[in-house]
């Protein structure tokens, strides 16, 4: 099974609607953007997602502060750039990059477009070439319309979304949340029933 993220997620009811589509994985922005989060509303949304359901913290770069935002919300993922920092608790590190920062190794990659959050999609040469590698979450410029095709051309283990389920920059809406899952849940035949996880 694929492994969708939906990201960006700023209200109770958007999260709720995430997760009663079927989302795996709900992402919470703590770092300057239109959908970032204080922490205190953070750990509120935070506090509303099943443990079925990974919830991420997103920053740019994985710093001591990000760190402590993180395990504040109780995260289960903190996505972001720079290097490798340990990480206190259950709390794992998802490693974000775009297609100059892609860093060597074997662990799961979310790989973004030019500029994270802005809609824009990545290189497909270089995420099939990295899906084929290693397990890739691609981002970038995905919505209900393309993402079935997406997935059909790069092969990624998992999918992330945010600007194309939102009715107006920075507020989600909950039908597009569930076209979007449903695009991707039906591509996946009853022998596709693998379902792994960062």
């Amino acid at each position: 099974m694929t492994y969708i993220k939906i990201c960006g997620l700023t209200t109770e009811a958007m999260v709720d609607a995430a997760v009663a589509a079927g989302a795996d994985a709900v992402g919470f922005v703590m770092c300057p953007s239109p959908r970032q989060v204080p922490v205190g509303v953070a750990r509120r949304l935070r506090d509303r997602v099943p443990r079925s359901v990974q919830a991420v913290a997103v920053v740019r770069t994985i710093d001591p502060q990000a760190i402590a935002d993180a395990v504040q919300i109780d995260a289960d993922l903190l996505q972001g750039e720079g290097p490798d920092a340990p990480l206190p608790g259950r709390l794992r590190r998802l490693v974000a990059c775009r297609i100059d920062t892609i860093i060597p190794g074997p662990g799961w990659i979310l790989l973004d477009g030019p500029r994270a959050g802005s809609g824009q999609p990545t290189d497909f040469d270089v995420a099939r070439r990295t899906a084929a590698q290693r397990p890739l979450i691609l981002a970038g410029g995905l919505s209900p319309d393309n993402v079935a095709d997406a997935i059909a051309d790069v092969r990624p283990a998992g999918v992330d979304v945010s600007s194309g389920v939102e009715r107006r920059r920075g507020e989600k809406d909950a039908e597009l949340i569930h076209q979007f899952i449903r695009q991707v849940r039906r591509l996946e035949t009853n022998h596709d029933h693998q379902h792994r996880r960062p």
